[in-house]
């Protein structure tokens, strides 16, 4: 399977000598295209420090993350302001939330917000999706529909990578990526 995501040796410092906080500590990992991962691991270990260095909102200390062989640096993606809007209308739509365009945050339910974040992540139609702690403070039903939501993405041939402190939730994905101290522990499929 061809990556998609490549991190190369990747190191995330917070913070200068002498209270600097390594984070991240030499992480190399390849997420091929059309794979359903989970990255775990308990608080403080760099899940979501890795999340939003694969994500392209942070960079990295050394090291390099590469989107489909092309350095990230070099990725540039617009698209005009009234086809945003369309798309977004569209993608409302595709997690059941039609009706919710002109709703702001505090009118929905923490699912609906959920999906409203997944749907605003869809419109420039990513290959990749990144959800971190995607069931995070939801009750089980509103989780379940979230996961079945990602679930269908992959089904459509989309790169999806979520972060979870959850086990149970982590095997329902292909793949566990387990964190520990800034470092990747172990890489297993999932046996489903």
């Amino acid at each position: 399977m061809k990556p998609i995501i490549q991190a190369k040796n990747v190191v995330k410092i917070y913070g200068e000598e002498p209270s600097e906080t390594v984070a991240l500590s030499g992480v190399s990992l390849e997420i091929g295209k059309g794979e359903f991962s989970a990255i775990v691991g308990p608080s403080g270990c760099g899940k979501s420090t890795l999340m939003h260095l694969l994500g392209l909102l942070d960079k990295p200390t050394s090291g390099g993350i590469l989107i489909d062989g092309q350095k990230a640096e070099n990725l540039n993606n617009q698209i005009s302001a009234s086809e945003r809007k369309k798309i977004a209308q569209e993608r409302l739509a595709d997690v059941g939330l039609p009706d919710r365009m002109g709703n702001y945050p505090s009118q929905l339910s923490g699912g609906e917000q959920q999906r409203v974040a997944i749907a605003r992540a869809l419109v420039c139609d990513p290959a990749v999706i990144l959800a971190d702690e995607p069931t995070g403070n939801l009750d089980s039903k509103s989780g379940t529909a979230i996961m079945s939501l990602l679930e269908s993405l992959h089904k459509k041939g989309k790169t999806v990578i979520i972060v979870t402190h959850d086990r149970l939730l982590a095997k329902m994905t292909n793949r566990i990526i387990s964190m520990r101290d800034g470092k990747i522990i172990s890489d297993k499929k999932v046996k489903r």
